[in-house]
């Protein structure tokens, strides 16, 4: 049984009750950015605008701003604190249904494009240094939860680093996912750890 968990699971767990999946309170925008397309359009048209793309990997095609970046990294910062007890509560109930199916769990942790690609942005923006402890903070305590559990989990970030410290481009260069090389290397890590742990 596979557990996929991404960087932005942490932040979306916080918008739900713990109990009945409904929102803890109303927001109109909340409900707007889950449910209209054109109110997400008009969102990605005005952060392009206002946005200034300062960080420039044009190895690679990607642009980033800097501002957004920061902003993005602080926020999810600040729900840590209350997203991580309602992700370790569902990790934990995935791995009791798991048990109960006699089923294998394996947690595997999907790094956001930015996580893979840290290194280049700090060189073209040095103010995003002191980000370093907050980049890949679900990371190192997911991987710190997995321990002190016995949860297999397949940590997916060294492998897509390497790739990209190759200069190999692993995303799409319009949104946060995987491009076709991407899925090469997660498919053949998660295959390559399967295999070392006896699990093919």
């Amino acid at each position: 049984m596979f557990y996929d968990l991404f960087s932005n699971d942490v932040g979306n767990v916080t918008r739900f009750a713990e109990d009945d999946g409904h929102f803890n309170e109303f927001s109109l925008r909340q409900f707007m950015r889950l449910h209209s397309v054109t109110f997400n359009l008009f969102r990605k048209l005005r952060r392009a605008k206002n946005a200034i793309k300062d960080i420039d990997l044009r190895d690679i095609g990607y642009q980033f701003s800097s501002v957004n970046l920061k902003n993005r990294v602080l926020a999810d910062h600040r729900r840590f604190g209350k997203g991580w007890p309602l992700t370790e509560r569902e990790i934990e109930t995935a791995y009791r249904d798991s048990q109960r199916s006699n089923a294998t769990f394996v947690l595997l942790y999907f790094p956001s494009k930015e996580e893979v690609y840290w290194e280049p942005i700090k060189q073209k923006a040095k103010s995003l240094e002191p980000l370093d402890d907050l980049i890949d903070q679900l990371r190192k305590t997911t991987t710190a939860f997995c321990q002190s559990r016995g949860l297999m989990c397949i940590d997916l970030a060294p492998a897509l680093k390497k790739s990209a410290s190759q200069g190999e481009k692993v995303y799409f260069s319009v949104d946060s996912h995987w491009n076709e090389a991407g899925n090469r290397v997660v498919a053949e890590e998660i295959y390559r750890q399967l295999v070392k742990e006896r699990i093919l």
